[in-house]
């Protein structure tokens, strides 16, 4: 049996380049390179930002995004999540995260 295509592969295939693209930032040495991988992530959260997930999965990239423009001053909550010092309104959008990827897993048979 064939399975059906994942109606949001591209968000899913963008939001694992995301997280890519966020860890490579991170650790990139080079202004250039900084550069590089800037540009690129800012394509990639465009087209995240325009597609409508059809799945709990793609619901999750998608506020994943919203958690990188919310947290982007704070490296350790980017990269780690909700620290000690964190709001609530951070410890809410990440818990809606994780809401949005526990849907998404299938239920074990």
């Amino acid at each position: 049996m064939i399975d059906p295509p994942q109606p949001d592969a591209e968000l899913l295939a963008l939001g694992n380049e995301m997280d890519e693209l966020v860890a490579a930032l991170y650790s990139a040495d080079t202004d250039e390179a900084r550069d590089a991988l800037s540009a690129r992530y800012a394509a990639v959260q465009d087209r995240v930002a325009v597609l409508v997930p059809h799945t709990p999965a793609g619901l999750a990239v998608r506020l994943r995004l919203a958690w990188n423009f919310y947290v982007e001053q704070d490296e350790t909550e980017h990269r780690h999540g909700p620290q000690p010092y964190s709001d609530d309104r951070t410890r809410l959008l990440w818990a809606l995260i994780r809401d949005a990827e526990r849907l998404a897993i299938p239920p074990a048979a």
